[in-house]
């Protein structure tokens, strides 16, 4: 027996279908204009999983999503205008948020509440990747 799960995006529909062997087969309908099949060979696994408590959220709050590839010897301080949340992806990430001071490996997750400086630093020779999620007021910039 498989099971199926719809979701409807604004107006933008996707099924996902999976069966009992776990490997995912399904039809993406962008707009009703475009049919994508989805079909897997291998068993469908969550790699990495982190969760963290959402602050109250304005009315018109959407998610952004990026992967940032950190240069060696890179270093930025800023303040976040919304939530954000990093996974690293690969190589480390330093974090210091006051005094407190810490580094990410890969599957390693972070959180930032909005308004938080916070400073990040890849220290290593290599390029360290991080996937970040942020929160923000619908149009602002993270």
């Amino acid at each position: 027996m498989s099971h199926a799960a719809n979701l409807d995006v604004g107006g933008s529909q996707a099924q996902q279908v999976v069966h009992p062997d776990d490997r995912v087969r399904g039809t993406l309908s962008i707009c009703g204009s475009r049919r994508l099949h989805l079909s897997a060979t291998d068993p469908v696994a969550v790699t990495y999983e982190a969760k963290f408590p959402l602050p109250s959220l304005a009315t018109e709050t959407e998610i952004v999503q990026q992967v940032i590839d950190l240069p060696p010897g890179w270093r930025t301080e800023r303040a976040y205008h919304g939530f954000a949340a990093d996974l690293i992806m690969e190589g480390e990430v330093t974090y210091r948020i006051g005094p407190n001071r810490k580094s990410y490996k890969p599957g390693d997750a972070w959180m930032a509440q909005a308004g938080t400086v916070v400073t990040e630093e890849n220290n290593t020779p290599k390029r360290a990747r991080v996937f970040r999620s942020y929160l923000v007021r619908k149009g602002a910039t993270p």
